[in-house]
C-alpha cells in the first residue's frame, strides 16, 4: 500500500496477522492449512475409543452375571444330587437329580460324582460341575459359557 492510500477497513498499513486468516482473506504468514479439523478427528478418536471402554466393561459384567448364575446352579444341583444319595427329598439317581436342578436354573451338568458314606454320621457327598446355557456376550461375541463346579454334603 502506498502512503497516502487508505486500505481495508480496520487495517494498519504494514502489519499482517501471524496467525489464521488476513482481512482479505487469504491465509496469514504462518498458517498451516493441514491442521484445521484436526479436533474434530480427535473427538472422533476419543468417542471412539470411549466406546470401546463402555462395550468391554458391560462384556466383563455380563461374564461375572453369567458365572454367578452358574456357580448358583452348581450349589443348588449339587445339593440336590447330595440329597437324593441320603434319602432325603427326591427319589432316584442322585445325579438325574442334579441335573433336573441345573436345568431349571439356566445350566447343563457336566459332570456328576457321589461318594458314598464312611460312617452312618457322615452321610453321602456329591460334587457337580455346570455350564450355563447362555453364553456371556449376548450372541455377539464369540464368548464361552461360565462353568462351575460345587461339593454339597451332609452337615458336619
Amino acid at each position: 500500500m502506498s502512503p497516502g492510500r487508505a486500505g481495508p477497513v480496520g487495517s494498519v498499513p504494514g502489519h499482517r496477522p501471524s496467525v489464521g486468516l488476513s482481512l482479505t482473506g487469504r491465509p496469514a504468514s504462518g498458517t498451516r492449512w493441514g491442521e484445521q479439523g484436526s479436533a474434530t478427528a480427535l473427538a472422533l478418536g476419543l468417542l471412539a475409543a470411549a466406546g470401546a471402554g463402555i462395550v468391554a466393561v458391560l462384556l466383563w459384567t455380563s461374564a461375572g452375571l453369567e458365572q454367578s448364575r452358574a456357580a448358583g446352579a452348581a450349589e443348588l444341583a449339587a445339593l440336590a444330587a447330595s440329597d437324593a444319595a441320603r434319602g432325603l427329598g427326591t427319589v432316584g439317581e442322585p445325579c438325574a437329580a442334579a441335573a433336573q436342578v441345573a436345568a431349571r436354573n439356566g445350566a447343563r451338568l457336566l459332570s456328576c460324582r457321589t461318594t458314598s458314606a464312611l460312617s452312618a454320621a457322615q452321610g453321602a457327598s456329591a460334587i457337580v460341575s455346570v455350564a450355563s446355557e447362555r453364553a456371556p456376550g449376548w450372541g455377539v461375541f464369540p464368548l464361552p459359557p461360565a462353568r462351575a463346579e460345587a461339593v454339597a454334603g451332609a452337615p458336619p
